[in-house]
């Protein structure tokens, strides 16, 4: 199945989860984009907030249905679906 991709990105790693794809597109950004029938379009840059409610910058990494956060003092983790 073959898909197009609207935008310039590039996906270094992605999951989809229904029909959405959270993609990140280059080591610190995560990207959320819609997929409708087998067209790829972005749709909003996703953060990681803390419990305060602070924006958390990081590198980004997906592993299974987690996407984590790693910064110079811990690391954190979300399900997909708690994104999307």
């Amino acid at each position: 199945m073959s898909y197009n991709v609207k935008g310039e990105d590039t996906f270094d790693q992605f999951v989809i989860a229904g029909n959405n794809m959270l993609a990140v597109i280059d080591t610190y950004t995560i990207m959320r984009y819609e997929i409708r029938d087998r067209t790829i379009k972005p749709e909003e840059a996703v953060d990681f907030l803390n419990k305060d409610g602070k924006r958390i910058q990081g590198r980004v990494y997906m592993r299974g249905r987690n996407v984590y956060m790693i910064t110079k003092d811990t690391v954190y983790w979300k399900d997909v679906q708690d994104l999307v």
